[in-house]
Formats: structure tokens, sequence, C-alpha cells
């Protein structure tokens, strides 16, 4: 629930706020809607944002990508809020409208608490609270300022009416001429060849995904920076999803696995490139491994979601658990390597190394059973924590 003050007359007004993230921004964020507040939202939000009034009935909305506005949500009303998200008028084309229905469900969340130093959240079922209808409008791309196609909202990815680019169906920046700042980064700036068996849509919504993610931007500028790039990127049904270290190729089993593959691979990635001498100077070993899925689990801890964990050792003990929610404050900040060193009671003094070493050997996971490297730091969270994205 929002309420705004008029700071001349002291004039209220009250209304709900409503958010509807894209399922591609939900997924690769662990979505929190209560990171976002009215006119501050989540970090890169995509999605709807819908107003109603206090007794349910709707006014208006607005459809966001990468944090912003590129169309306007509206139904048929004589008492719509006065509210101005920053979407800029266009000038007259077609559009194709569509009615749509929307059910919001709710569900109820709780904080389960171990200890001062550790908590986190238990939410149940979602259950059915109330329904509306919208008419949702799309610039047919046919009037003055179409921006970039029949694809195109008007704008470009920044906002600015009349901009070149726009914003396909996977919310990926295309024809931008404003520089990486306003548009999504994408694959192709650090491929060599892409097989044409690779679903472009696909490898597009999985990379735009990637980068909204802490630290993942923060390596591809660097990958960037110098000039690495994955030698190909194929699908190879017979095999796992996989980055070669010694061809510098990149392998999906299928179209359906690059989304939820790609994070850890595009660490390896960066790991072979930024380590000294590169992923072939070492041994096989468990260090690499434990430290891709330790970088995803610390991001999941920091955008609040809570579950199994990829580099969870034994997800009988909720050891691994409370040690994730220690070394972040509680889902606060990325740590330091010296945070991971820390031996907190919370988590039977285990600390970085233990976790390393029982992962190393989790009898459930023998593909994962790989020697130690006893002297290697994880450089790759040393880097992401001095390139700070919290």
């Amino acid at each position: 629930m929002v309420v705004l003050t008029n700071k001349k007359d002291k004039s209220t007004v009250g209304f709900l706020m409503t958010l509807v993230p894209d399922k591609a921004y939900y997924e690769s964020t662990h979505f929190d809607a209560l990171r976002s507040n009215y006119k501050q939202w989540q970090k890169g939000y995509s999605g709807y944002v819908f107003y109603h009034t206090l007794d349910g009935k709707f006014n208006n909305g607005w459809k966001f990508a990468n944090g912003k506005v590129i169309k306007k949500v509206t139904q048929t009303s004589n008492d719509d809020i006065d509210i101005d998200m920053g979407a800029k008028k266009k000038a007259a084309s077609n559009f194709i409208c569509t009615t749509e229905t929307w059910i919001v469900w709710y569900q109820t969340c709780t904080t389960v608490i171990y200890s001062s130093e550790s908590f986190y959240i238990d939410c149940g079922e979602y259950y059915y609270g109330y329904s509306f209808t919208t008419t949702n409008c799309v610039d047919d791309g046919t009037g003055e300022n179409t921006g970039g196609g029949s694809s195109s909202y008007g704008f470009d990815c920044a906002g600015v009416q009349g901009g070149t680019a726009y914003l396909d169906s996977c919310q990926v920046c295309v024809g931008g001429t404003t520089g990486k700042t306003d548009c999504a980064e994408t694959v192709d700036a650090i491929t060599t060849n892409i097989s044409a068996d690779v679903s472009k849509v696909a490898l597009d919504k999985a990379f735009y995904a990637l980068l909204q993610k802490c630290g993942y931007e923060k390596m591809y500028d660097y990958l960037v920076g110098a000039n690495d790039k994955f030698s190909s990127i194929s699908i190879n049904p017979t095999k796992n999803s996989g980055y070669n270290y010694s061809t510098g190729a990149l392998n999906f089993q299928s179209n359906s696995n690059i989304y939820s593959d790609m994070p850890e691979e595009f660490i390896h990635f960066f790991q072979d490139h930024y380590y000294s001498g590169g992923m072939a100077n070492y041994i096989h070993n468990a260090n690499f491994e434990f430290e891709a899925k330790l970088i995803q689990d610390l991001q999941l801890v920091l955008s609040g979601t809570s579950g199994m964990y990829y580099g969870d050792p034994n997800p009988d003990s909720i050891d691994y658990t409370r040690w994730l929610y220690a070394v972040t404050n509680n889902g606060t900040h990325l740590p330091s390597y010296q945070e991971l060193l820390i031996q907190y009671p919370v988590c039977n003094n285990l600390s970085y190394w233990d976790f390393l070493n029982a992962f190393s050997t989790n009898p459930s996971k023998p593909s994962y059973n790989l020697p130690v490297i006893s002297n290697l730091t994880p450089q790759a969270i040393l880097f992401i924590n001095n390139h700070s994205c919290n």
C-alpha cells in the first residue's frame, strides 16, 4: 500500500501497488517484492506494475523492461489516479490492443529465526486474491516514432521517445546505438561462432537474465575488455552441458538447458580467463566447481531465496544454509574472502575450506569427488567482491 502526501496542501492519496515480474526476470533474480518501493524498483525490474484504489478498483498500470517504462496498461475509467512513471507521450500511430484478465494470488511468508545471527523466509502456498481486466496496447510499428520495427514501442532501450533501439520478445535490446549503458549486453560480443542448431532466442533470453545477477556484468565487462571469447556455442544431446577449457567451446545438451545451465558455465569461462594460466594450468579440481556453485548460492541468498543450494555438500544438515546467511549478514552483502574464513558458531564453526573439502568427498555426487588445491583461493569471488555489485 502506498500513501502519498502533497507537500503544499498536505492532502493525501492512498492506493495499492501490485508488481508482476516477467518470468525471465523472476527466475533470474529470484524476485523479492519487498526490494521495490514506489518509484524505486529492484535493479533491472522487468514486468508489470498495477495500481488499484484501496477498495480494489483498477486505475492504471505500466509495463517495465530493464527498469524502464516501455508502455502503459489502461482500463476504461474516469477516475484514474494521477501517477506519472516517466513514460513519454508518443506521436500519433497505430496500436494493436488486447484484453487480458489478471488473477492476483496471495502468499503468506514468515521469518524463521535460528538465532540472533541467522534466519530464513518460509512461504506457504499461493491462494486466490482477486482478478481484474486490462487493455494492453502496443505500437504496431506504423507510426512516426516506431523506433525499430514492428517489435518497437517507440522508445530506445533507455526509455527515450523516438529512439532507434527496441526490446525484443526476450527483453534484449536490439539495434541500439547508445552503447552498453542503455542496451543489454549480448552474447555475440564474447562468442566467435554460434552453431545453427542453437536457439538464438533461448540464448539471448538466458544471457540477458544472467547479466541481471550480482557480479555477472562485472565478469562480462572483464571478458569483453580482454577480448576473451567462447570459440563456439553448440548443442550436443549426447553430452551434459559444459565449458571445455581445452577448446574454449561451450556445449548445451539441448536448447531447453540453456537457461538453467548458462550461469555455471559462464563462471567456468570467466575462471578460465581470470586465473593465472587458465584452468589448464591446474589439475581438474574441486575448487573451481565449488566456487562456481557458491557464487550462485550467494546470489540466491542475496535475493532472499531459500531452498536447495548448488554447493551444499550435505542436504541433510542445515550448516551450509546457516553459513550462507552468516557470511552474507542475513543476505545483505556479498562476503569477502576473509569473511568466508570466519568460523561462525551458528554453523558449528565450519567455514569455506570445510565446506569445500566436504563437497569434494560427497558420496552422492561422485563426479565432483576431485582433488582440492589447498592454496588456491577463490579468485572469481574475490574479483566480484572487489567490483561491488550489491
